[in-house]
């Protein structure tokens, strides 16, 4: 017999659905967060038993952690860093 595992908690459709929209918001208007926030967002990823290290995806919300980790409206969805306003940078458009 197979031995149990532990189940992945999945995200609701609703939620990974406004979380697409809001880094598509982010996106299109340039927001990213500090280089020093970003950084520290990954390495909590990775220390992250939901995180596929390969794909580096998480296995819980199903995002590309980095993308997810540059846009400052998301969040961890098991809640190890929140989303922020402090650090928001704009992208230089002109270039």
């Amino acid at each position: 017999m197979l031995p149990r595992f532990n189940r992945v908690p999945r995200e609701p459709w609703k939620d990974r659905l406004n979380n697409i929209r809001k880094a598509l918001k982010d996106v299109k208007e340039g927001r990213k967060v500090s280089i020093e926030t970003y950084e520290k967002r990954l390495s909590i990823c990775g220390d992250c038993e939901f995180y596929h290290k390969y794909a580096t995806t998480c296995n819980v919300c199903g995002c590309f952690m980095k993308i997810k980790a540059a846009s400052p409206s998301m969040k961890c969805p098991i809640d190890k860093w929140s989303s922020t306003n402090s650090c928001v940078q704009r992208c230089n458009k002109d270039k």
